[in-house]
């Protein structure tokens, strides 16, 4: 089943969110969500307060699953842009719904394995390069096919995403444009030869910034501390 398949399941109490808005807290688990559009992100953060990314939920996917095993959340859905959500109570998943929910998480769990690839085994220039060609899938990319792809993405985001720092992420994206893969713009950055930008995804490719000056290993606490608004400097 495709996401777009899965978002014509009848929603309940759809409800709109802006980009930025916290849709989840940590907390006792309140129901099943699903994301009908736009994008949004499940985070942790550290002890400065830093959002973690865990994943992205595009539309169609679902968040909120632990209210199944009537566990509790300890993480934030946080709306990447303007999103609008369903959610439902677990005893009124119908089969059509649980049928969805199976096929969301069968792809969540691959889109889990892929980045825990990328966490495992490759250097963090491989991992920005990996994440930025991800993210175009998702509505923070714009696509024309007359023009190089555009992902609208932060450094703080970006660093966010590959457990790493603004400053190391910054660094590391010059390496890239000065390749010639990416142009580095204002709350952008520009895809111009995405097979060389592959070639670094893949760690076909190597030098910049050693894996150990860049990941941010600041131990997690204050779980239940929202992530800081971030700013719209690159």
């Amino acid at each position: 089943m495709t996401r777009e398949a899965l978002t014509t399941t009848r929603p309940r109490e759809p409800r709109r969110f802006a980009r930025g808005d916290v849709l989840l807290f940590p907390g006792p688990a309140d129901g099943v969500w699903q994301l009908l559009d736009g994008l949004a992100r499940v985070q942790t953060v550290d002890a400065d307060g830093n959002g973690l990314t865990l994943r992205y939920v595009k539309p169609g996917d679902f968040f909120g699953e632990e209210s199944l095993v009537g566990g509790r959340r300890d993480y934030f859905v946080e709306a990447v842009s303007g999103v609008t959500v369903a959610r439902w109570r677990v005893d009124e998943l119908d089969d059509a719904l649980r049928e969805a929910l199976l096929a969301s998480f069968a792809r969540t769990t691959a889109d889990l394995y892929r980045s825990l690839r990328r966490w495992s085994g490759k250097r963090l220039k491989a991992r920005v390069a990996a994440e930025l060609l991800a993210l175009t899938d998702t509505p923070l990319a714009s696509c024309d096919e007359h023009a190089p792809t555009v992902v609208h993405v932060t450094h703080d985001d970006l660093a966010a995403a590959v457990g790493s720092v603004r400053e190391t992420v910054t660094k590391l994206l010059g390496e890239l444009q000065r390749s010639g893969a990416v142009v580095v713009g204002y709350g952008k950055v520009t895809l111009v030869d995405p097979a060389s930008l592959r070639s670094f995804a893949d760690g076909a490719q190597h030098g910049g910034v050693a894996d150990g000056e860049a990941q941010n290993t600041v131990p997690m606490r204050n779980p239940n501390t929202p992530p800081r608004l971030r700013s719209l400097k690159p």
